[in-house]
């Protein structure tokens, strides 16, 4: 840096209402000799766009009022029943809410716009306001930079303190070097957030993001280093938008997508969420058992194609019924399980379907086929093996998140049966749920059969589901968030909880590391 003079005067830039740059230069007479130094900031722009996870987007019904706005009235939520939550819980009566709560003011406004204008106020804040905050902090940095270059500090911004880290990947893993973080710093990064309907099909909210992406670029307009976006995506996000950049050829207009905790080919929770509810203060929120859940569910798309396809792989599924383990699917998740209307151990129990209208049930057996058929087992096996060509990605690896990497229902009820080699597999075969009073509805379930002709040889059976064994991040299991693809750029295993992923350090440094090697496909020269 050279030797600053007495008459020289540091103007930093200052931005008008369009974002762009100016100097608000001093008067002085012309004979103070003042030499007004200007440094140059960048001013072309790449978006970011952020999509949330299943129910990380705020809901509000088609009237305005709000539906899932967890940080308005997550304790309303305690005392609503099934029939309540499928009235309030509806893909066809919902859409996204942009009133949410923001993190505190933006000093990035007036070259970006504000925050709520970027769609901050769609997602749920304590799953994501923090961490949008800090990374659109990182990613403006560029004055701090500056200052500490011009001190002659030693100081680094969190970006340069990234030159030679070495994050351990699994796959790709190359550092970032000096002049990758200072071609990093040739751009601008304001970050968008689009929120979706996570209950309808993701397809439609892959369909809105293309548009959400066409807007934000022409919004910037000449301002855009290139006509196209960097998505960050968190779970389910990443479905959307894969189906976005793959079914809908929308490639060209995302430079690349950096994944967060994908469930890349679904995972069994989606199955034990239906049969069982979540825990704690999760499922007092979500429903805490299978007669709470599957009303909702199972009219709603979104968290259906979250079920594990075809490339999940077989025999994820095991049913214990006396000494005989058996397993599902042996080739076909959707006509063995998903809609298996016959087994006890099917996905969706009619039974759960129409609370407090139980002359609808065949009605909404009838919708919630045709969604499985129409919505469901088309999204996801089209999506197989479809990835974005210029991907980053990391997942939950650790054994103190566990997660169903298998589901196992095993037999609880030797005080009230006979253990016998012959009533081995009556259970799973032939069982039925027989529980008028809906006692069994979470972790347990009453299966009644018949071991021979006559009446004394009904008997009941206990079966509970066992717990989560398997290394995840607490909701996708290693075998469904490890990635295998040539598009993969870079993999990383980390110990995060799935909720929660963002807000991990390692993670977030991810992220950066992700965006700073994205931008070196950019010419400078366009």
């Amino acid at each position: 840096m050279s030797n600053s003079f007495d008459n020289e005067v540091m103007i930093l830039p200052e931005y008008d209402d369009c974002g762009q740059a100016y100097y608000n230069l001093p008067n002085a007479k012309k004979e103070d000799n003042l030499i007004a130094v200007c440094p140059q900031f960048a001013d072309e722009v790449i978006p970011i766009v952020f999509l949330p996870g299943v129910m990380g987007s705020n809901l509000m019904d088609l009237d305005g009022n709000p539906v899932w706005r967890v940080e308005a009235g997550i304790v309303s939520w305690f005392a609503k029943g099934e029939a309540e939550r499928k009235l309030l819980l509806d893909p066809l009566t919902t859409k996204v809410d942009p009133r949410g709560e923001v993190y505190k003011s933006s000093p990035e406004e007036k070259k970006f716009g504000s925050r709520l204008a970027r769609g901050w106020g769609e997602v749920v804040y304590s799953s994501y306001g923090k961490f949008l905050a800090w990374l659109q902090e990182v990613l403006d940095d560029e004055l701090a930079a500056f200052q500490n270059r011009i001190s002659n500090s030693d100081k680094k911004t969190i970006r340069q303190k990234l030159d030679g880290y070495d994050f351990m990947a699994e796959f790709g893993n190359e550092t970032l070097t000096s002049d990758e973080i200072a071609k990093s710093y040739n751009y601008l990064y304001p970050i968008h957030v689009m929120g979706y309907n996570w209950l309808q099909s993701n397809a439609i909210s892959a369909g809105h993001l293309h548009k959400f992406i066409i807007k934000t670029i022409n919004n910037y307009g000449d301002r855009c280093a290139l006509k196209k976006v960097i998505v960050i995506t968190h779970s389910m996000g990443g479905l959307v938008a894969r189906h976005c950049s793959e079914i809908l050829k929308n490639q060209d207009c995302i430079l690349g997508v950096i994944h967060g905790v994908m469930p890349d080919t679904g995972s069994p929770t989606a199955y034990k969420r239906m049969k069982a509810g979540e825990t704690g203060i999760v499922g007092k929120i979500i429903g805490s058992s299978g007669a709470e859940l599957t009303p909702v569910l199972a009219q709603s798309p979104g968290p259906l194609q979250l079920l594990p396809g075809v490339g999940y792989g077989l025999n994820w599924l095991k049913i214990k019924d006396g000494t005989t383990i058996f397993s599902r699917p042996s080739s076909n998740p959707y006509d063995e399980i998903y809609l298996n209307k016959d087994n006890w151990w099917g996905l969706c129990e009619p039974r759960f379907l129409s609370p407090g209208n139980p002359g609808a049930e065949g009605e909404c057996w009838a919708n919630y086929v045709k969604i499985i058929k129409k919505d469901v087992q088309p999204f996801i096996e089209d999506l197989s093996g479809m990835y974005h060509k210029n991907m980053y990605a990391f997942y939950g690896n650790s054994d103190l998140n566990p997660s169903y990497g298998t589901v196992f229902w095993e037999e609880k009820s030797s005080y009230s049966i006979e253990k016998l080699n012959v009533q081995d597999g009556l259970a799973f075969k032939n069982g039925y749920i027989n529980d008028p009073y809906n006692e069994a509805v979470k972790d347990f379930r009453k299966v009644t059969f018949s071991a021979g002709p006559e009446i004394i040889d009904i008997k009941i059976k206990l079966f509970k589901l066992s717990l989560p064994q398997e290394a995840g991040d607490g909701t996708v299991p290693v075998q469904a968030g490890r990635i295998v693809s040539n598009s993969l750029k870079v993999l990383l295993g980390l110990p995060v909880d799935h909720e929660g992923a963002f807000k991990n350090g390692i993670a977030g440094l991810f992220t950066i590391y992700a965006v700073a090697k994205l931008v070196q496909q950019v010419n400078d020269e366009n």
